[in-house]
């Protein structure tokens, strides 16, 4: 009888991924301990979080992983890759669309101005009774509050923008900004971040934005902030049919 080939582990994983900006969804991922992993070698494999079904991938992994991570989770709607396995990857993800995003970051020693609106934290019971929030944006809200605190920015007492860390890893964290369409291009995301940095900046931690390259608003605010592009990846969303 044939012994199934061993599986990698994520203590194998954690001493090959780099704590790299590029890599933040797959070390935080490992060092959660949410990690799915599919491939029998530890420089090239797909991880899958078992908690929000993010795909991602190390190294260049074959085909076949990829697709046995989607077929496990098929509720997956995000796989995050390298922009080397672009061509390999498009040929094979039928259904899927092909978003190129930048990775930026502003070190710690780069100041931000201070937050020209009262910030405050946002505590979670508040999130499903905010009334001018979309459902979308509550949802997202209610889900990064499982991860992060979260701080909101205020308008006449009331929460109009939101920042919280997606994900974190040893050294970095990724910002996440949500400003409610109506206090959009009013400098409230800008508070959100500048007073969220204050916070992260006592635990020595960088900043990491990422931005798909068609969120000109998204790439705009990260110029506007000082983040400098360094790297860029791939992101592949499934169809919603």
């Amino acid at each position: 009888m044939l012994e199934a080939p061993p599986t990698v582990t994520d203590t194998e994983l954690l001493i090959n991924v780099p704590d790299r900006p590029e890599h933040i969804e797959t070390r935080a991922m490992l060092l959660r301990g949410t990690a799915h992993i599919f491939g029998q070698d530890s420089h090239h494999c797909v991880l899958c979080d078992t908690q929000t079904s993010l795909i991602t991938t190390f190294g260049h992994p074959p085909t076949t992983a990829i697709l046995q991570a989607i077929q496990c989770y098929p509720e997956a709607e995000t796989l995050i890759t390298s922009a080397a396995m672009q061509d390999q990857l498009t040929t094979v993800l039928e259904g899927w669309d092909c978003h190129p995003a930048v990775v930026h970051v502003l070190d710690a020693s780069s100041p931000l101005p201070a937050p020209a609106y009262d910030c405050r934290w946002l505590h979670p019971d508040e999130i499903q009774n905010m009334e001018n929030a979309s459902d979308q944006v509550r949802n997202d809200l209610w889900v990064a509050s499982f991860r992060s605190r979260i701080v909101t920015a205020l308008a006449d007492g009331q929460p109009a923008a939101f920042c919280f860390a997606s994900s974190y890893t040893d050294s970095w964290w990724n910002v996440s900004v949500v400003t409610l369409e109506q206090y959009r291009r009013k400098g409230f995301g800008t508070a959100c971040v500048a007073w969220m940095t204050a916070r992260w900046a006592k635990r020595n931690m960088q900043r990491v934005w990422v931005a798909d390259k068609s969120n000109l608003a998204s790439l705009a605010m990260a110029s506007h902030l000082g983040f400098k592009p360094v790297e860029e990846l791939i992101v592949f969303r499934r169809l919603i049919i």
